[in-house]
């Protein structure tokens, strides 16, 4: 009889580490799942409710957004940034961007206004207005997750060097 014991012990504990086992993949499905479902939900603006990715920002018109005959000097785009613990932000998070540096065979008022006037037709606002040195700088908003910062420097007779930062800020941080 002792043998038939020892014989269901093994058992057991198969049984046991295999309930372990089920809620261990059960949790990683779950949350593995609602970060998938997070980084698909959009905003009205179709910023992802999640961590935003260098494909996020690049989907937006205004992470390359040129004055007409501009070339581009210089490019650079990073996904969001910070400590995640199983999907959920744990410290300070860096907002995903895209930074362009252009050169246009424009004057500085000539671009200024073109820039004002596209990012006016398509939903932002100006909330800053400086300039310093020759170097004029406007910063926009739109709906508190996103911001434009467009510098803008006449840099001969008739060329003008652009500057663009365009920011996402992580879900639930505004601007």
């Amino acid at each position: 009889m002792s043998h038939n014991l020892d014989a269901r012990k093994p058992m057991a504990r198969a049984t046991h580490s295999s309930r372990w086992g089920g809620a261990v993949v059960l949790i990683a499905l779950l949350v593995g799942g609602g970060l998938l479902v997070q980084s698909r939900v959009r905003d009205k603006q179709g910023l992802p409710l999640g961590t935003v990715s260098v494909v996020d920002v690049r989907a937006h018109a205004e992470a390359r957004l040129l004055y007409p005959g501009a070339m581009i000097t210089g490019e650079s785009s990073n996904a969001q940034s910070g400590e995640t613990l199983f999907g959920l932000h744990i410290g300070a998070l860096v907002a995903a961007r895209s930074n362009i540096t252009a050169q246009a065979d424009a004057p500085r008022d000539a671009v200024e206004r073109w820039y004002d006037q596209w990012l006016r037709d398509h939903g932002w606002r100006r909330v800053r207005h400086s300039e310093l040195g020759g170097t004029l700088s406007d910063t926009f908003d739109r709906d508190g997750r996103e911001r434009f910062v467009l510098s803008l420097q006449q840099w001969n007779a008739h060329g003008t060097l652009i500057k663009l930062h365009y920011r996402i800020l992580p879900f639930g941080e505004h601007t």
